[in-house]
């Protein structure tokens, strides 16, 4: 059995709203019609020849809004383990 598929295009746009903390999104699939499934297959002198055509077009519309404080203060820099190993070490072979 063989089997053949087709390609489509999908499109979409999107565009930041409410001081950027919501977006609003339009998308489009199968922007030319022309996704179809076929196959064939020929087995035990049998014939089968299949095509399938769907609506796979549409629009797809979203929306997404951010809650919460957007001022948060970024995280506070940590020192690592490794780190504080490295300057005592430092710290005693300058002092030989």
């Amino acid at each position: 059995m063989k089997v053949h598929c087709s390609k489509g295009v999908n499109t979409g746009i999107q565009k930041t709203i409410f001081d950027k903390r919501g977006t609003i999104h339009v998308n489009f699939n199968d922007v030319f019609s022309t996704m179809y499934w076929y196959g064939t297959s020929n087995f035990a002198g049998q014939y089968l020849n299949a095509r399938v055509y769907w609506e796979p077009r549409r629009v797809v519309i979203g929306f997404g809004y951010k809650f919460g404080n957007s001022q948060v203060k970024s995280a506070q820099q940590r020192k690592s383990g490794q780190d504080d190993e490295s300057s005592r070490t430092n710290d005693n072979s300058s002092g030989n």
